[in-house]
């Protein structure tokens, strides 16, 4: 497969690890939910259909907030009419849950996020083929940002140095956490041994 380093390719999104998202998904979904008639319909097609088909690669991709938005934006904009709002509904009320007064539509940039959240503690909380390969590129990208440990510090601060890191799958999670001031405190026995 021939891959295009962060962006949009003919046919496909591709992130930097050669992971994609097909271009036309999002746009499948939107004509599908134009031929439903009611409310229930759409509803079910969005949990069983469209959260299915799109958050289930993307705790390994390294897509930007940006990306996200113009990949979820078709679907979300034919979504909506079908729900009985304007499709124009400002996002902040569509993403937020329920309980906060919004409609509780999931965000694929959260969705991203949370999933890489519990992917980097389940790999580092469990020996796995993957564990070696995770704590070298912590290391790396700790190692690039001048700093002992990529995790352990504030958010402002995190901001500032992820500007010089290479993008990889640790600064796209990194970035995550740092947009809703989350730390992670992590033993240095869940490391490998420092590079040289």
């Amino acid at each position: 497969m021939r891959t295009v380093p962060w962006g949009p390719s003919r046919n496909f999104w591709v992130d930097g690890g050669g992971v994609y998202i097909r271009r036309d998904q999002s746009r499948q979904f939107a004509a599908e939910v134009t031929k439903l008639t009611s409310r229930e319909e759409a509803a079910l097609a969005y949990s069983a259909y469209y959260l299915s088909k799109f958050t289930y690669p993307l705790p390994v991709t390294t897509f930007d907030t940006t990306q996200l938005k113009s990949i979820e934006s078709p679907s979300i904009q034919a979504l909506l009419p079908k729900l009985g709002y304007n499709r124009h509904f400002p996002r902040r009320v569509v993403f937020r849950p329920v309980e906060w007064g919004g409609l509780g539509l999931k965000s694929l940039t959260f969705i991203q996020g949370h999933q890489q959240t519990k992917l980097l503690l389940r790999v580092l909380n469990n020996d796995t083929k993957v564990t070696p390969l995770l704590q070298t590129l912590l290391r790396y990208s700790a190692l690039e940002s001048g700093t002992n440990a990529l995790f352990g510090h504030d958010y402002k601060t995190v901001q500032r140095i992820l500007h010089y890191l290479t993008p990889t799958w640790a600064t796209s999670l990194l970035s995550f956490l740092s947009q809703h001031a989350i730390d992670i405190n992590l033993q240095d026995g869940q490391f490998a041994p420092p590079l040289q």
